[in-house]
């Protein structure tokens, strides 16, 4: 690690400790921030299936005459 890598280390360690945030805070705050991702992801995921199964219902049913 250089100099330069060094000092910005130490500037974020002193602002993440003026805005009183520490190493365990700082790891919940990831953990929430992950965990709603993850869920935006998911939902995200499950609608576009139900979209995808929708439309080969929809197309299945339009070849076979059903519609």
């Amino acid at each position: 690690m250089n100099v330069e890598q060094i000092a910005i280390r130490q500037e974020v360690r002193q602002m993440l400790n003026e805005a009183g945030i520490n190493r365990n805070t700082l790891k919940e705050m990831v953990k929430e921030v992950l965990q709603e991702e993850v869920s935006k992801a998911c939902r995200k995921a499950v609608n576009e299936s139900d979209v995808d199964t929708a439309l080969l219902r929809e197309k299945s049913m339009i070849i076979s005459g059903k519609s």
